[in-house]
């Protein structure tokens, strides 16, 4: 068979709605909240986003995959860095449980909101265009032919989620009421505290340790996300109604499945395929793989409305 060549076009509804996504956080915050700090942040994301995927769409062959790893790398990093460790702000899902407690609106409130808000018009595309995690574990060699373990790890991120969650009350209430004997303010401001770097250096010490851990049992890269992640659950909610999915041209296929062996996700790409639906998966990670290398050229994003219906692969 000959492969054709996927267009330009097959990427662009993506392209369209991200951007759109990136310039609504700017006027939002910028003309409704009257707060435009976050804003360089938004406009450097959206470069890099943007030109990642650009280049993604007209680079073939194995160096299709520089500019999403360059982009999660820079993206995530920046992020890590500039605003975690030296802006004394834990990016961490458990910064943001604190704010929600403390009623701070800081940088890891718009950091989730925006996540998630994306998530509703794009997907899960912070998975696999900015997670500072994912950098890391897409670089491990296990990245083919993956599938879910039937076995029930994927239960651990909703335990992962509940135990943060607790973890972060309970040193809520010990730190207020400490606060609250010696006339403090109680209302910790993590913004200005050492504090949350030790608790962003400590939570990623123990993401990526448990990451490479989970990938060499399983050897699946993206085990972490899959069975661990903590901030999965949240995406995987907003992801259930997402406008902008991947989606067969036509119910036409060879049954090559290079798309499905492509996935980090381990989704049944091809069976959504043969029943010429969109692939309608919350654990969709938009990384467009399936997109790039179907030899038929069958596969694009497109926009739309639908809910989320599973189809993955799982071994025995």
């Amino acid at each position: 068979m000959e492969k054709k060549r996927t267009g330009f076009s097959a990427y662009l509804p993506l392209l369209i709605v991200n951007i759109l996504v990136f310039t609504a956080a700017y006027l939002l915050f910028a003309v409704g909240f009257g707060d435009s700090s976050p804003v360089p942040f938004f406009a450097m994301f959206a470069f890099i986003q943007t030109s990642a995927i650009i280049a993604f769409a007209l680079i073939r062959g194995k160096a299709r995959s520089v500019p999403r790893h360059a982009s999660k790398i820079v993206m995530g990093m920046t992020l890590l860095l500039l605003a975690g460790v030296m802006g004394h702000q834990n990016f961490q899902i458990e910064g943001f449980f604190y704010l929600l407690l403390a009623g701070f609106v800081g940088g890891p409130i718009v950091h989730f909101g925006m996540k998630v808000l994306g998530t509703l018009f794009t997907g899960r595309v912070w998975c696999s265009w900015g997670c500072w995690t994912a950098a890391v574990l897409d670089l491990l060699p296990y990245n083919k032919n993956t599938a879910w373990s039937a076995k029930p790890w994927k239960h651990l991120r909703y335990l992962h989620f509940a135990l943060s969650a607790v973890v972060v009350i309970v040193t809520w209430f010990v730190l207020h009421h400490a606060m609250m004997s010696t006339n403090a303010d109680p209302q910790l401001n993590w913004k200005e505290s050492a504090s949350s770097v030790y608790w962003i250096v400590a939570g990623n010490v123990l993401y990526y340790s448990a990451g490479v851990i989970l990938a060499l049992i399983l050897k699946d890269n993206r085990a972490f996300c899959k069975y661990l992640c903590p901030v999965a659950v949240l995406l995987k909610g907003a992801s259930a109604v997402s406008i902008v999915r991947v989606a067969p041209k036509s119910a036409s296929c060879g049954g090559c499945r290079e798309c499905e062996k492509s996935c980090p996700a381990s989704i049944a790409v091809h069976s959504y395929v043969k029943a010429n639906r969109r692939v309608a998966s919350t654990e969709c990670l938009m990384c467009l793989n399936c997109v790039a290398v179907c030899p038929e050229g069958n596969l694009r994003t497109n926009a739309g409305c639908g809910i989320a219906k599973e189809r993955l692969t799982v071994s025995n």
